[in-house]
């Protein structure tokens, strides 16, 4: 996958990622804090981040190695749920 000229990476994820997705999630999701009802992924810790990919997965994409983007994924009985879709704000 190319952006901006650039190769990156698409990893599918397990818990390993748990730290990655949680500074990714929690930096894009900053700016957020007005929303009422707030967002949930402003209140998550690096451990419910782990517990939801031990039970789900998630993808990271990363640009020069350094992660970029991410999301979790839960397979349910008739559909792929796609949530925290995150994406860093300094890209």
């Amino acid at each position: 996958m190319q952006a901006g000229g650039a190769v990156g990476e698409i990893w599918i994820c397990g818990p390993e990622a748990a730290g990655e997705l949680h500074r990714l999630t929690s930096a894009a999701f900053a700016g957020y804090g007005w929303l009422d009802p707030p967002s949930g992924a402003l209140s998550e810790t690096e451990e419910d981040v782990w517990q939801d990919l031990a039970r789900n997965r998630g993808l990271l994409y990363r640009l020069d190695g350094r992660p970029v983007a991410g999301l979790r994924i839960e397979r349910r009985p008739d559909h792929l749920y796609v949530h925290r879709v995150a994406v860093d704000p300094a890209f």
